[in-house]
């Protein structure tokens, strides 16, 4: 008996080693990856993630490992929502990259209240003109509604020394109305890197918080010489837009939710267990 009890001993404490060692090596192979390899896991460009300042690629690779039911849009200064090249302007292809992230911000009583929709802005290749540039997303306003004093927005810069600071950081929006919100990219002047970012969440309203899908769109327009904004006038993307002196570029991301929400995670490079 004393010795089938000490056979169980070695045995027991030979699992917990094993299951520790399983956990560390799972632990320490995550910690090893970093934003850049999380980012092209989930399916960024390569070239486009080499391109990314280190704030932005942080950043989004928390979303992607944190936020459920991620998605994302990329598009570049000549790229529109039908994929055609833009003639018009001068900006050249990937000058600017604009990446448009959904997620699902809040869950309740096994419902998706909450969508968080963020936009970042980034200059590869700085631009000669350097004024402030209106960034406009339009929702669905039958299915989805702004929620209060949830927007936040920063500009920032990185020095030629390679420093990166904060330019601006902000609460208020330009302008709003029930389907659209307008705020402006602050361009600060010098030979720097520019980039940036806002952010808002949009309440699911309650006949479609069980299951849903919709579309954004989003316009970045770059100001070369003067710009007028009206959010009220100019019916598809809300901005009123002069026909010269101006580069725009627009697209659309669509998205769903369902309830229960499904457990499916990217296959980020590390193991994701999940105890039920």
């Amino acid at each position: 008996m004393k010795k089938l009890s000490k056979i169980l001993t070695v045995f027991v404490f030979m699992c917990i080693a094993f299951l520790i060692s399983i956990g560390t090596h799972t632990n320490v192979y995550a910690s090893e990856l970093t934003s850049d390899d999380v980012l092209i896991n989930a399916g960024f460009d390569e070239e486009l993630v080499s391109k990314l300042s280190d704030y932005t690629k942080d950043n989004l690779a928390y979303q992607v490992l944190n936020e459920e039911g991620f998605g994302y849009e990329v598009m570049s200064m000549s790229e529109t929502d039908t994929g055609e090249p833009v003639t018009r302007g001068q900006i050249p292809d990937d000058d600017l990259f604009i990446i448009i992230t959904t997620s699902i911000a809040k869950v309740e009583d096994n419902k998706v209240k909450e969508i968080k929709v963020k936009v970042y802005y980034e200059w590869t290749d700085n631009p000669f003109w350097r004024t402030q540039d209106p960034i406009v997303v339009n929702w669905d306003n039958e299915k989805l509604e702004y929620k209060a004093e949830s927007f936040h927005a920063e500009d920032r810069y990185i020095t030629d020394d390679g420093e990166d600071k904060s330019h601006i950081k902000r609460d208020t929006y330009y302008e709003r109305n029930n389907d659209t919100l307008c705020w402006y990219a602050d361009l600060k002047v010098g030979s720097l890197v520019l980039y940036g970012f806002g952010e808002f969440t949009l309440s699911v309203k309650e006949d479609y918080q069980s299951y849903g899908s919709s579309i954004l769109g989003v316009t970045y327009v770059h100001s070369k010489m003067g710009i007028t904004v009206g959010i009220s006038v100019y019916a598809e993307v809300g901005c009123e837009i002069p026909g010269t002196n101006n580069d725009q570029m627009s697209t659309d991301i669509g998205f769903n939710w369902n309830m229960p929400l499904l457990l499916t995670p990217a296959d980020y490079g590390f193991e994701q267990q999940y105890f039920f």
